[in-house]
């Protein structure tokens, strides 16, 4: 009975010692399974870019994740550096602070260590932050490296300020020629996919941010806008950039991109440009003249001089019958002299 009970007792405590093991194995696997997401892995709309508390996670991406954010038009703020920049290293704690600031307002804090990124994005230095609106162009941060501070400029550059200008509006709304009443423009001359000017693009709305309320940042692309191309002389490098000042403009050189440089310029810095009078607007009777010596040069091939000389005649009285319906109708306009001094003897 003594040997019954011994060998009952010893199988109960094997059984146990078994499941003890089974359920320790259990544990350590579940522990096991359970990893810290990296911060390469791919960036999805409910990662959150930072949490709470004093321990701060900004996150760090990679090109391809950069990108994705990038077309899903992410409300973020980015940080452009490098492995080996000390400023970078230095700036974390202000930029940490940064994302404490902004939890709970759905905008994404993140960080490219990726050189070609920087380059695409025509970033001057590092560190850069470079803010990407939801609705807008995104916009190169310009000023002291505080995280209040920062904060502060993103509140209130939340919106896009510049605009675009067409062959139709562009002298309505700048009055270049003039430079009356709508104050001092800086124009674009770009096109969207061209890479050095999607390269200029955040500087430019940098600047643009910079002097808010002291001078106006538009865009102009000359595929699209034939008569300006054509006013303002824009070739095929571009972008072209041009200042508007009391009906002077002045070309932009300078190689400097960054936020700072294009405001000095537009204040102070086309002091030291060669300024010239704003391109006047073509007339629709230069427009007619310019035609007919299109059509004409056309012509000029023809080998029948008959049919030239026919086509000649008849587009020069054309020109000559719209000259003269146009001193006409000024003449209506102002009043016929010589119908005032008539009038002037039939009163005395």
């Amino acid at each position: 009975m003594v040997l019954i009970n011994t060998v009952n007792t010893y199988s109960f405590a094997s059984l146990v010692l078994v499941l003890c093991q089974i359920i320790g194995c259990i544990g350590a696997k579940s522990k096991d399974s359970i990893q810290t997401p990296t911060k390469t892995e791919i960036v999805t709309e409910n990662t959150k870019p930072a949490t709470g508390g004093n321990d701060i996670d900004i996150v760090l991406l990679s090109r391809i994740q950069f990108e994705q954010l990038v077309m899903a038009e992410k409300h973020m703020i980015v940080q452009f550096g490098s492995p080996s920049c000390k400023k970078c290293k230095e700036f974390q704690k202000e930029y940490e602070k940064v994302a404490r600031i902004l939890i709970g307002e759905g905008i994404g804090v993140y960080r490219v260590d990726d050189a070609t990124l920087s380059r695409q994005y025509g970033i001057p230095r590092l560190p850069t932050l470079i803010y990407f609106r939801s609705e807008g162009l995104p916009v190169m941060y310009f000023g002291g490296l505080d995280g209040y501070e920062i904060a502060e400029w993103m509140d209130s550059n939340g919106e896009q300020i510049t605009v675009n200008l067409y062959d139709g509006d562009f002298e309505h709304l700048t009055q270049a020629s003039t430079g009356a009443t709508t104050g001092n423009w800086m124009v674009n001359f770009c096109k969207p996919d061209v890479p050095g000017c999607s390269q200029l693009t955040p500087s430019w709305e940098g600047a643009a941010a910079r002097l808010k309320g002291r001078a106006n940042f538009a865009y102009v692309d000359p595929t699209k806008n034939e008569l300006l191309k054509k006013r303002f002389n824009i070739g095929n490098s571009l972008p072209v950039i041009m200042l508007f000042r009391l009906g002077k403009q002045y070309v932009y050189e300078l190689p400097a991109r960054d936020p700072a440089s294009l405001a000095v310029f537009a204040e102070t810095g086309y002091q030291h440009a060669k300024g010239s009078p704003v391109s006047i607007q073509q007339s629709p009777f230069d427009s007619l003249v310019e035609r007919l010596a299109h059509i004409l040069k056309e012509f000029s091939s023809d080998k029948d001089k008959a049919t030239l000389y026919i086509c000649a005649g008849a587009l020069l009285l054309m020109a000559f019958m719209a000259l003269a319906l146009i001193i006409e109708c000024c003449r209506i306009i102002a009043g016929d002299p010589k119908n005032k001094k008539s009038e002037e003897k039939k009163t005395e």
